[in-house]
């Protein structure tokens, strides 16, 4: 398992436990996140230690915080993996996303206070979406900026992890070339629809972006996969796996 060289060195004298755990913690999600530890890759409790200059407890605590997550499982006598992203995983990401954020913008354009939602949309509309990374990062502090603002916090903490394991979807299926979202309309119009309290614009403008963006990554995975069959019953599985030299690949389980 080779981290990238820009992967960050924590100071362990700096961390005391269990602060230590929470900065082991933070690092490796975002390594899974943005896929830096790609789905089905071994994660070794002694090179990510050494990789992060801290011991192997803080290092052991983390990486069973993200098998809570469902991001790393354990898997007997062999010791931790990132999980597999499946096709229909994928679907199911989506459906729960496309059930739950309605409701919860609803919330919002009840509850939200003006002066928040206005500076949320300033924050959003200004930020750089230049990018794959740039894109997926503004899309998810818009969208857990809106959960926090619901008042719900239960339908909030659904969502971050909702959008978490959707960040890693974004991040596998698409390319700095693939991006044709029109995320900044998008972001408008839900936007601009809650500051009016308009309910039902808003519902329909995050089901819109959703369901754009599932179609987007669906056809990205095909076109990597273009013998996969979507009939019901078919018998192979798109597994989204990485190889040791290159970004994330799509392959067969």
């Amino acid at each position: 398992m080779n981290l990238s060289p820009g992967t960050p060195r924590l100071d362990p004298r700096a961390y005391p436990r269990p602060t230590a755990t929470t900065a082991a913690y933070e690092a490796l999600k975002r390594m899974v996140l943005v896929c830096e530890l790609g789905p089905g890759v071994e994660l070794r409790e002694n090179d990510l230690a050494k990789s992060l200059a801290l011991s192997r407890t803080p290092v052991r605590e983390a990486l069973n915080r993200l098998v809570h997550d469902g991001l790393v499982e354990v898997r007997p006598r062999q010791g931790y993996r990132v999980t597999d992203v499946t096709l229909s995983g994928v679907h199911e990401v989506f459906e729960l996303r496309e059930a739950l954020e309605p409701a919860i913008v609803a919330l919002v354009a009840q509850r939200a206070p003006i002066e928040a939602l206005e500076q949320l949309r300033d924050d959003v509309l200004a930020a750089p979406t230049d990018s794959l990374q740039n894109a997926v990062f503004v899309d998810h502090h818009l969208h857990t900026g809106l959960a926090d603002l619901s008042g719900n916090r239960y339908m909030a903490r659904t969502m971050r992890h909702l959008l978490a394991e959707l960040q890693r979807v974004l991040f596998l299926s698409l390319s700095d070339g693939s991006v044709q979202l029109d995320l900044v309309g998008h972001h408008t119009t839900i936007l601009d629809a809650l500051v009016r309290a308009d309910a039902d614009q808003a519902r329909q403008a995050v089901l819109e972006e959703s369901q754009e963006m599932r179609r987007r990554v669906v056809e990205a995975i095909m076109a990597a996969l273009p013998e996969v069959s979507l009939q019901p019953g078919a018998a192979a599985v798109p597994v989204v796996a990485t190889t040791p030299t290159s970004r994330p690949t799509l392959r067969f389980s």
